[in-house]
């Protein structure tokens, strides 16, 4: 079941699912510099911030009542989260998640949907239908890759 986060129960158990994928799949690939941007970017009190001032849109794949994956979306268009439990890979939760995000952007009129990639995660998202904007981008030691899918 998807559903938006919105008590601050749901919005600490997303920062948590948020940094454990994060360490196990990307922190590998990253600087210091990058690892303390990203856990800045995910803690609960940066999470609580932009979603009580609707700087972000949180929402969560439930499981047996458990958060098993969320994404997240800025800006009515823009993917800035998207995590699921390594134990969830490969049955379908990121495939439901993401087809939410794209109804939801196209329920809005979006044109597109963006999102700035993981060297990890751009194969994934290139299954989605994404395509890459430009070549691998660096900022405060964060590795990326913008991507985009027109709706």
């Amino acid at each position: 079941m998807i559903k938006e986060l919105n008590s601050l129960e749901e919005i600490n158990a997303a920062s948590l699912l948020c940094w454990g994928c994060f360490i196990k799949f990307q922190a590998p690939t990253l600087t210091d510099e990058g690892v303390e941007t990203f856990k800045q970017l995910v803690s609960y009190e940066m999470l609580k911030k932009k979603h009580e001032t609707n700087e972000l849109e949180l929402f969560g794949f439930f499981q047996e009542g458990n958060l098993v994956g969320i994404i997240a979306l800025k800006e009515h268009s823009h993917i800035s989260l998207f995590f699921v439990k390594e134990e969830y890979h490969n049955v379908g939760i990121g495939k439901k998640l993401m087809s939410f995000i794209v109804e939801r952007c196209k329920s809005r009129q979006c044109l597109k949907l963006t999102l700035n990639s993981s060297i990890y995660a751009n194969e994934v998202y290139k299954k989605f239908g994404f395509i890459s904007l430009n070549s691998v981008q660096e900022l405060n030691g964060i590795i990326y890759i913008p991507m985009e899918l027109k709706l």
